[in-house]
């Protein structure tokens, strides 16, 4: 279709809006967004930085207790126990959780202050106003004082320590932090990543190990089989016949608005040992559990660190609270007659079930264990529909895991039969293809496959199709390898596939699962933590050229030089092409700044130049021979910074630094001599990229002749702040948009209008349709790539952010 209809579904289709939909699709249609919102915070994901504090130095990362530093939520083990190497993958719910993580904790003093010095510092007026006082709308209880931008001194920390008090939970100024200072940083992908499994780790010959439990067994790699004891079977169940032996079974059912605290310490439920297998204890630290339990149950003791109390040696006399975090290894020898309270959480397994009851080490011995559940589980009514809840948590976990198990299966057999290839002779093989994996995945690779619940079986079978074809692929793509060699690779390939889609089959009745495009919110990636330091690459070699400034550019400053006889504009691009290249001409066409650029391309057409600036705007070969030859000319452009007015010709010619040197002195000396001519000066400018930012080039010049007229030359200086990528143009933003193209755009407080350009002629971008042409009909990919060559990469609370808003993205 054609970018610049006008028809409603057009625009519906387009890149902008389908990357939107796409997005509310995936959030809402592959459970994304419920998945999230059925995690807790700080039990199963949270911030890593408020609990394990990190260095950072001299350019390295270095981490306290092994961990990454990073302001994002990831991975919980226990609750208040961030994973120390651990990410979500899926970055969706990487930014919805981060998200959630500080509306729920708020931001630090220091994250604040942040917030607020990148809120002055980087908008301009108009627009730091405008986003403060949406802070200022969502919260009532801000003092009036407080009510505009200008009343807020950063240097001053007792306004500021005032505002933080109101603003650290305020949802407004937390996502502008986020939006600014971590998202940007934070939310990288490499393009590849090395995949590794529990199959990695036990691919030898000789691998043992032991478990506890059978619970899992059928995630094991196919390689490990699980050699059960008969005369230990029993065990599977002896925790629950201890705890069904007991005398009395309770279950404490703990009403939603009911204080955790103040039921566990009433008289019916109270006991000495409180393990919190359940994370019910959130928002507390285990200090402020501790510090709770004693004022409720002996308000007027003295209080003693434990080991320096004289019940140090007497467990039967003191209060033991095990969070989450330690109702797994942690073994106290309590008294025979000890009792506990075991809380029981959402989603909790058998296993984990059982070993929090197990810190009791003489249960159906004299120790008992009570329960304490939240009504809002639905777990039943007695202990025993308790074991029925867990058991099935643990059913339903274990089918949730069984693609990801053969996923993972998938690719070891992928990397294992690969790598029997390496040690062949004369075969280059590219060990990547088959043993990484693609980060880069789109918004249409993640949400636009059918998202329909199949059964399993179905959902292997094509599973083992794909694999098994993309191995074949890559395979017969070797052309070193024979056919017999070929052959039998994709046969053993595949009969292990098969393998894996036959445990499925053999276990997979009644199950049905939602399949996607191997995306699942749960996946968490494991990274070994290293120092950050810097790569030492090998540069391409680039000569720099000689500067050379040519003695033609000085007789024109003393007007010996006929100006026809330097300047010379050709149109066919063969003709421009061989004008760079020669050394006859030492001022070129301003264009001449592009070539080999890929903005060369879009200023020309069917072998003809386009002409996009005035004719009276130049540049000096010294300015474009930067250096001899690269491969990406991008890298290496020069930056503006002076220019010579030529005063009765009313031109602008760009110089390199070299070129400034030599235009200095000769007008210096054409100024000392009575008889010269003045025609020429000399001017500094460079890109505007703050608001109110001065115009150098009417400020900053050596002496202008009595000819000397800014006005007369406004329109080149309006495209100079073009070429050279300014963002703010100051009271020349009007006559910007007239040269692009653009229809600008009139803020307001309370709304935006438009100029009085028809929309019918105006594109989705903002540009006039009918002046597209002069940039090949790709304006904006101008505009980007021009910032791009002068290194301009933040638009925000600039002016072409404001009259071209997709800049930003």
């Amino acid at each position: 279709m054609d970018d610049d209809s006008d028809d409603p579904k057009t625009i519906f289709e387009s890149d902008e809006y389908k990357s939107k939909y796409t997005v509310i699709r995936g959030l809402i249609k592959y459970r994304v967004l419920l998945y999230c919102l059925s995690k807790t915070w700080s039990r199963d994901y949270g911030s890593r930085s408020n609990t394990n504090p990190i260095i950072k130095m001299n350019g390295m990362r270095k981490s306290i207790n092994g961990g990454f530093y990073t302001l994002l939520a990831v991975p919980y083990l226990a609750l208040d126990t961030p994973s120390p190497t651990s990410f979500f993958s899926h970055p969706d719910v990487t930014i919805i959780l981060t998200l959630l993580t500080y509306y729920y904790q708020g931001l630090s003093y220091s994250q604040f202050r942040d917030a607020l010095i990148r809120l002055v510092s980087t908008c301009n007026q108009q627009k730091k106003n405008d986003i403060y006082r949406s802070w200022i709308r969502i919260d009532e209880n801000i003092p009036f004082e407080f009510h505009s931008l200008q009343s807020i001194v950063l240097s001053n920390d007792r306004i500021v320590n005032q505002l933080y008090q109101y603003f650290k939970y305020n949802i407004k100024v937390i996502n502008f932090w986020l939006n600014e200072l971590v998202f940007p940083f934070e939310t990288k992908q490499h393009p590849e990543k090395l995949y590794s499994s529990a199959w990695d780790i036990v691919s030898g010959t000789h691998t043992v190990g032991f478990s506890g439990t059978n619970d899992t067994s059928i995630l094991y790699p196919l390689s490990i089989k699980q050699e059960d004891l008969p005369s230990l079977l029993y065990t599977n169940t002896e925790v629950f016949n201890y705890i069904l032996n007991q005398e009395d079974n309770q279950v404490h059912f703990i009403p939603q608005n009911c204080s955790i605290l103040d039921r566990v310490t009433k008289t019916d439920t109270f006991a000495r040992v409180f393990i919190d297998s359940g994370a019910l204890m959130i928002g507390m630290t285990n200090f402020q559990v501790a510090k709770s339990f004693l004022e409720k149950t002996d308000p007027n003791d003295k209080k003693l660190l434990f080991h320096q109390s004289p019940y140090a040696n007497r467990l039967d006399r003191v209060i033991v609270y095990l969070d989450d975090y330690h109702t797994r290894g942690v073994n106290i020898k309590f008294e025979k007659e000890t009792h506990a309270i075991v809380t029981v959480g959402p989603r909790m397994t058998k296993d984990k079930f059982i070993q929090a009851c197990m810190r009791m080490r003489k249960l159906g011995f004299g120790q008992t264990v009570s329960f304490m559940v939240s009504e809002h589980l639905g777990v039943g009514t007695n202990v025993l529909d308790l074991f029925k809840w867990v058991i099935k948590n643990t059913i339903r976990v274990n089918e949730k895991q069984l693609m990801r198990w053969m996923v993972h299966g998938c690719h070891f057999y992928r990397t294992h039969y690969a790598l029997k290839l390496h040690d062949l002779e004369g075969l280059k093989l590219n060990l990547l293809q088959f043993s990484s994996l693609s980060e880069n995945n789109s918004l249409i690779d993640m949400y636009q496959p059918q998202f329909v619940q199949q059964d399993i079986k179905v959902v292997a079978h094509k599973l083992m199709l794909t694999k098994t074809r993309a191995f074949k692929s890559n395979i017969d793509g070797i052309v070193e390898l024979t056919s017999d060699v070929c052959t039998q690779l994709n046969r053993d390939h595949k009969q292990s596939i098969q393998d894996l889609e036959k445990r499925i089959k053999d276990i997979g009745d009644n199950i049905t699962i939602f399949a996607s495009a191997d995306h699942d919110g749960e996946d968490e990636r494991e990274n070994d933590f290293e120092e950050e330091k810097e790569d030492v690459q090998i540069q391409e070699t680039v000569v720099p050229a000689e500067p050379k400034t040519s003695q033609k550019l000085l007789n024109l400053i003393s007007s010996r030089e006929q100006v026809k006889r330097i300047f010379y504009h050709p149109t066919l691009i063969l003709e421009y092409e061989n004008l760079i290249k020669c050394e006859k001409y030492c001022i070129l066409p301003i264009e001449s700044i592009y070539y080999k650029t890929p903005i060369w391309k879009l200023l020309t057409k069917d072998n003809t130049l386009t002409k996009i600036f005035d004719n009276r705007i130049w540049v000096t070969s010294d300015f474009v021979y930067s250096q001899t030859s690269v491969k990406n000319p991008m890298d290496y452009n020069r930056l503006f910074n002076y220019v010579l007015i030529l005063w009765d010709e009313k031109r602008i010619i760009v110089l390199s630094q070299n070129d400034a040197n030599a235009a200095y002195i000769c007008i210096q000396e054409l100024w000392k001599s009575d008889d010269s001519i003045i025609r020429a000066s000399l001017h500094q400018t460079r890109a505007h990229t703050v608001p109110n930012q001065r115009e150098y080039l009417q400020s900053v010049h050596t002496k202008l002749p009595d000819d000397a007229d800014f006005d007369s030359i406004h329109e080149l200086i309006v495209q100079l702040n073009i070429i050279n990528g300014s963002k703010c143009f100051n009271d020349n933003l009007q006559d910007t948009c007239k040269f692009l193209g653009i229809r600008q755009r009139i803020e307001s407080n309370e709304d935006t209008m438009d100029t009085d350009e028809n929309e019918d002629e105006v594109d989705r971008d903002g540009f006039i349709k009918s002046q597209k042409a002069r940039f090949n009909g790709k304006p904006f990919q101008f505009l980007e790539l021009n910032y791009k060559l002068n290194r301009v990469f933040d638009f925000f609370g600039s002016d072409i952010a404001k009259v071209l808003p997709k800049i930003n993205k």
